[in-house]
């Protein structure tokens, strides 16, 4: 069984892409890594959609406080869309 102890989820300072990978023995180094920007976006708009469900509501999401004072929201709304 593979132990996902590890692996990490992060953004790329360098690069602004979400990738996927295996830590080292130094915390901020990643051994290997994948960019799976695709994947990981995806997945976190099926989890607040299916917040949305959950509490009945077209709209969720999360915002956190920066230290400058600003707010950083996310937040999925599901509307109805054109002829499809």
């Amino acid at each position: 069984m593979m132990s996902l102890e590890n692996i990490v989820i992060d953004c790329s300072y360098l690069t602004n892409t979400l990738r996927i990978g295996r830590k080292g023995k130094r915390e901020n180094i990643l051994l290997e890594w994948e960019d799976r920007e695709d994947e990981i976006l995806c997945a976190v708009r099926d989890f607040l959609s299916n917040k949305c469900k959950e509490e009945n509501t077209n709209t969720f999401g999360y915002e956190w406080n920066r230290k400058d004072g600003k707010i950083v929201e996310l937040r999925v709304t599901i509307r109805d869309g054109g002829d499809a």
